[in-house]
């Protein structure tokens, strides 16, 4: 009910009691970092089939330490490109292919990074699959030239 000419009346639940406090005074909650591993368990991560997450190997921000950072990225673009630029694919598919298939060994051996062990293996895919398009398409263009060549040696042009 409203009070004409009036303030309203001390009410707690309109912030106007005695117990408010603006919020530019109010304290803000401390934060606490959740932990990196759950008591008992021996390990930062629990990952099965891959070496290289033992007890104790955390660095100062929950990571793991590794001998080699991953390459994925890399492995990545080239796969990409060598499916998007065809007849340089036969070159560029087979670096994905075979940095691809190193860093993957690596990562299973525990020696490399398995945070990029997706993008590795898509970058991989892509290489193999790039090189084997781009010899095909080579293969074509060959034989399309070669029958063009005996079409126009048969006419006698």
């Amino acid at each position: 009910m409203p009070h004409p000419g009036g303030a309203p009346p001390n009410n707690p639940a309109w912030g106007q009691g005695p117990e408010a406090v603006p919020l530019a005074i109010q304290e803000a909650p401390a934060y606490q970092q959740p932990p990196l591993y759950q008591a008992g368990t021996g390990s930062l991560f629990q990952v099965p089939g891959v070496a290289g997450y033992a007890a104790g190997s955390s660095l100062g921000m929950g990571g793991a330490r590794w001998r080699r950072p991953h390459r994925g990225s890399l492995i990545l673009v080239l796969g990409i490109l060598s499916l998007a630029l065809c007849p340089l694919g036969v070159v560029l598919g087979p670096c994905a292919w075979s940095m691809g298939a190193a860093d993957l060994n690596a990562m299973r051996r525990g020696g490399m990074d398995p945070a990029g062990m997706g993008v590795t293996q898509v970058g991989y895919i892509c290489g193999i699959i790039g090189k084997l398009v781009s010899l095909g398409l080579i293969m074509l263009m060959c034989l399309y030239f070669a029958l063009l060549a005996a079409a126009l040696g048969a006419s006698g042009v």
